[in-house]
């Protein structure tokens, strides 16, 4: 038993390899496709779970602080303002039902009209407290529909890597 100096290691050449490939994908991970029409799918199906949770549970869970800045946006002015309209007329009546239903210590929301930016933007901070027990009935009464709401948005978001990969062979054969 060698104890000093400490004995050299072999290095395997094919962990090398498997991080080269991990470092690959990972400069090829391309953003997703997110639009207003699936993120509205995605609220629309996570608003009736979430009011039969917070129905279910007001009394045991309290939000600590709820800060939340969106700026709505569009190329086009007169479909930025529709936007910003339908957000607050949504927006609005959904946060004073949580509030009649949850209590909610600090809050600080502003929602914004920019007719100079392309892309919307959204930027929050949510610090909730629950009791464990009422969490696990969360997870068992819910779970399914939150799962499926969350898996659809993903797949409809995923980017779209058959385009690009036609694309890059295009490219190639006419090179």
């Amino acid at each position: 038993m060698q104890v000093y100096p400490a004995k050299e290691k072999k290095k395997h050449k094919k962990k090398k390899a498997s991080k080269s490939v991990k470092e690959e994908t990972k400069k090829e991970k391309q953003p997703r496709n997110v639009t207003a029409d699936a993120v509205w799918h995605l609220v629309s199906a996570l608003l009736p779970p979430a009011f039969d949770i917070m129905e279910r549970v007001s009394s045991s869970m309290h939000i600590q602080m709820l800060r939340l800045h969106l700026i709505i946006s569009d190329p086009n002015p007169a479909a930025a303002a529709r936007r910003y309209g339908n957000v607050n007329a949504v927006f609005w009546p959904v946060l004073s039902a949580m509030g009649s239903l949850v209590t909610i210590e600090r809050q600080k929301v502003n929602l914004e009209l920019d007719f100079a930016a392309h892309r919307s933007m959204a930027e929050g901070e949510l610090f909730v407290t629950l009791r464990i027990y009422h969490g696990i009935a969360i997870l068992l009464a819910d779970g399914k529909v939150i799962l499926k709401a969350v898996l659809r948005f993903m797949k409809e978001t995923k980017p779209d890597t058959a385009q690009k990969q036609k694309k890059t062979e295009k490219e190639s054969a006419a090179a």
